[in-house]
């Protein structure tokens, strides 16, 4: 339930910060959730390339229609695709979902490091005790 909630803010927060900034605003939304709201790696990973290979998805899908083929078809020559626009375009939500998911993993894996889970039980003399292995 808390991933499907998390994959439905980023989305919002991601569609928010599209019209106002830059395209790497994508990266940062889901780094500072993960960063403040608690998941695992996968879980991590998957609320960041969810909503946003979704969103670059119809993003690229409606330039495609706006331009009536002709933008996609251009770029989709230039880049070793055969000329297939449909490619270039899964190729867009692709790498837009998968920055975005390890932006969502590398907020995830700075709050382990910040908020250690695993912190060291001192024995009664003090010092950890993996110290006192025989």
């Amino acid at each position: 339930m808390k991933l499907i909630v998390k994959i439905i803010l980023i989305a919002a927060l991601c569609i928010a910060g599209l019209m106002f900034f830059p395209w790497y605003t994508i990266m940062a939304v889901p780094f500072v959730l993960n960063l403040f709201i608690k998941t695992n790696g996968a879980g991590a990973f998957f609320s960041g390339f969810v909503p946003v290979a979704i969103i670059w998805l119809i993003q690229s899908i409606l330039i495609h229609t706006s331009t009536e083929g002709i933008l996609t078809s251009k770029i989709a020559s230039v880049l070793p695709l055969g000329g297939s626009a449909g490619a270039l375009i899964v190729l867009t939500a692709l790498l837009g979902g998968i920055s975005a998911g390890l932006a969502g993993y590398t907020g995830n894996a700075l709050r382990n490091i910040i908020i250690s889970p695993n912190k060291k039980k001192k024995s009664r003399y003090g010092r950890p005790d993996y110290m006192y292995r025989s």
